[in-house]
C-alpha cells in the first residue's frame, strides 16, 4: 500500500544540501552576492561590504527564526494562530491576496510556487467535477479566488464556498476579481464553527449535491498538527465525499533528514522551515476516514532545493 509514497521522497546529498540551503534560504542573499560581484568596481567598496553583511545578518536572522518556530511547533500548546497568518489577520489576508493577484495580472511568477498550484488545483478539481456535475466545492483558505472562479464558470451548476477568517476574501475578491461568477459565495470564521452555516444555508441544500468536495491549498501546512487531524475530522463528519490538498513540503530543517511518509495513523508532523510543517498527510487522511485515490510531487523553480508541493485527491471510504 505504501509503494506509491515514493513519490514523496526527497534524495539530496546532505552537504550538498546544507551549501544550497545557506544561499537558496535567502533569495535577496544569493541576489545581494551577485550584484556584489557583478557592479561597477568604482562603486565605493565599503558600502557593498555593508551591504553583503547585512545580508548574512539577515540569512542569520532566518535561521533562528526557524529554530524559533521549531521549538513552538514541538509545544503542545501551540495554537493554530502562531502558524500561518498571524497579528493582524485581515491585513496580512489582504496583502496576500494582492500579492498573488499581482503575479497572475502581470504574469511574472519568478520564484513563486504559484503557477504549479494553480495548475495542480485546477488538474484535480476538474477531474472530480467533470464526474459529479453538481458538486459543492469548499475551498478553505481560499485568499484570492482565482481557481475558484475559473472553475465557477467552467462549472454553473456547482456551488463553490470559500472560507477565511475574516472577510477580507469576500471583499477583496468580489471587488478585484475580474468576473465573480454568481455560484462563488463567501464563509467567514474558523472553518470547524461553521457546521451550520455550511449544512443548513437557506442559499443552497447541502445534501442534494452530487459530490462534496473539500479543497486545502497551501493552508495545512500552515497548521499544527492537531488542527490539521480537527480539519479532515470536520471534513469527514460533514460527509465531504473527496478532499482535495495542493500542500508544499521538503526537508525538515531541524534533522536535515527527508520526511518519511506513511499510512501510520500517529506519525508525528515535524516543523519544516519558518511557519510551515511537514505533516504526514496519507496517515492522517486515513485516520479521518479517507484514502488516497491520486498522489503526485511536484518540484517548482523555488530557490530551496528541497521544495516541493504534495498534490493529491482523497476518497471517503468510512
Amino acid at each position: 500500500m505504501s509503494n506509491e509514497l515514493s513519490v514523496l521522497k526527497i534524495q539530496y546529498p546532505k552537504s550538498k544540501f546544507k551549501k544550497l540551503t545557506l544561499f537558496g534560504e535567502m533569495n535577496f542573499l544569493k541576489y545581494g552576492i551577485l550584484k556584489l560581484f557583478s557592479s561597477n568596481i568604482l562603486t565605493p567598496l565599503l558600502v557593498k561590504v555593508k551591504k553583503l553583511v547585512d545580508l548574512f545578518i539577515l540569512y542569520n536572522s532566518e535561521v533562528q527564526r526557524n529554530s524559533d518556530y521549531e521549538l513552538k511547533f514541538k509545544d503542545k500548546n501551540l495554537k493554530s494562530s502562531e502558524f500561518g497568518y498571524t497579528g493582524d489577520f485581515f491585513f496580512n489576508e489582504i496583502s496576500f491576496m494582492k500579492k498573488y493577484k499581482d503575479q497572475i495580472d502581470e504574469k511574472k511568477f519568478g520564484a513563486s510556487e504559484s503557477e504549479f498550484v494553480y495548475k495542480e488545483v485546477l488538474e484535480n478539481s476538474n477531474d472530480l467535477i467533470s464526474v459529479n456535475l453538481r458538486s459543492f466545492y469548499l475551498n478553505f483558505g481560499i485568499g484570492y479566488a482565482y481557481t475558484d472562479a475559473i472553475l465557477a464558470e467552467r462549472f454553473k451548476s456547482s456551488l463553490f464556498v470559500g472560507v477565511e477568517r475574516t472577510s477580507a476574501a469576500e471583499i477583496f475578491n468580489v471587488n478585484y476579481l475580474r468576473e465573480s461568477p454568481k455560484n462563488l459565495v463567501y464563509l467567514k470564521g474558523e472553518i470547524t464553527d461553521l457546521k451550520n452555516e455550511i449544512t443548513m444555508s437557506p442559499d443552497w441544500s447541502y445534501n442534494d449535491f452530487a459530490a462534496r468536495i473539500f479543497v486545502t491549498v497551501r493552508t495545512m501546512c500552515l497548521l499544527p498538527e492537531y488542527k490539521v487531524r480537527e480539519v479532515y475530522k470536520f471534513a469527514n463528519n460533514l460527509k465531504f465525499d473527496y478532499i482535495i490538498g495542493v500542500e508544499q513540503f521538503g526537508i525538515p530543517r531541524g534533522n536535515m533528514i527527508p520526511y518519511p511518509f506513511s499510512y501510520e495513523k500517529n506519525q508525528k508532523s515535524q516543523h519544516w522551515r519558518s511557519i510551515i510543517a511537514v505533516h504526514n498527510y496519507p496517515g492522517i487522511l486515513l485516520a479521518s476516514g479517507y484514502e488516497l485515490v491520486k498522489l503526485k510531487a511536484v518540484k517548482t523553480n523555488n530557490p530551496h532545493p528541497d521544495f516541493r508541493l504534495m498534490s493529491f485527491i482523497a476518497k471517503r471510504v468510512s
